[in-house]
């Protein structure tokens, strides 16, 4: 073990001061071969690491963490944590049965399983281990706006309602707010839909989903030059999704505003060179 170089607690401190990753990184390197490094050292140390998007450094330091404090759960979790971010799957596994049996009654390795299993392409999976976390804590903020994403993604829109509408009769929260009305949506339920997306946007004006979903719901509706000012806002406010400008070819192309609709075009090529055909195939007005 290595006792050389500054103390544990002064190289956190230098870690939290600083404000590039790299230098944050560089500050906690060996950390966890410091025999002074206590558990809740290690465990802030890793924290910071998958913080700065260092999953192999944190991986290195849990595997090191593991080894010191073998009973501790915080150690398991940190690597099923990295394993997960590196697509390391067994390994991941194996921190979280540890995880599990060191601290049953904590829902984090559940969570950490249910992000895992969405990564590998397996949302049944993941929404199976969400209604585990459910069924113990159904008003938790970590479980019940998750799970009731899933299955508003999965199709399963009543369960889907059930949950996200028993979430946000307490809860204010806009992401639920946007994904309950977008279930309302697909239920024909538009003035509800309405509702929760202006009930959302209340609370957080910023919300682009909540101006995507809108946006939909407008057209739906017949309000054309509305759904156009909805889809504009999601785009200019999530610029990077291509959702929202993909949208609005399409109103503006059964609206038959060309001159529009061809500048549309011309950003959907530049901002999104490796999707462009796709998104121009869609481009067409929708039935």
């Amino acid at each position: 073990m290595l006792r050389e170089g500054p103390p544990p607690a002064e190289r956190l401190a230098a870690a939290e001061a600083a404000t590039e990753d790299a230098t944050r990184v560089s500050v906690l390197e060996g950390l966890g071969e410091d025999a002074r490094a206590s558990a809740k050292q290690l465990t802030r140390a890793g924290a910071l690491l998958l913080a700065a998007g260092a999953h192999q450094e944190a991986l290195t330091l849990a595997e090191s963490f593991v080894q010191r404090f073998p009973r501790e759960m915080e150690a398991h979790l940190l690597a099923a944590r990295a394993s997960t971010e590196l697509g390391i799957g067994r390994r991941a596994e194996q921190a979280l049965e540890q995880a599990t049996t060191l601290a049953p009654e904590d829902l984090r390795p559940l969570l950490v399983l249910a992000e895992l299993r969405e990564r590998q392409g397996d949302l049944s999976g993941a929404i199976g281990v969400l209604a585990q976390a459910y069924e113990k804590r159904p008003r938790d903020a970590e479980v019940a706006p998750r799970y009731g994403l899933l299955l508003s993604r999965s199709g399963q829109l009543e369960l889907a309602a059930e949950v996200l509408g028993a979430w946000t009769r307490r809860n204010n929260e806009p992401r639920a707010l946007a994904e309950l009305a977008y279930v309302r949506y697909r239920q024909e339920r538009l003035d509800e839909a309405t509702t929760l997306l202006r009930r959302a946007l209340r609370k957080a004006p910023d919300t682009s989903l909540a101006h995507y979903y809108l946006g939909a719901v407008l057209f739906r509706q017949g309000n054309i030059s509305a759904a156009e000012k909805a889809y504009r806002e999601a785009d200019r406010l999530a610029p990077k999704d291509p959702r929202a400008l993909s949208a609005l070819c399409q109103v503006l192309a059964y609206a038959g505003h060309t001159d529009e609709l061809a500048e549309v075009k011309r950003s959907l090529e530049a901002r999104f060179p490796d999707k462009a055909k796709a998104l121009a195939a869609e481009c067409a007005a929708p039935r």
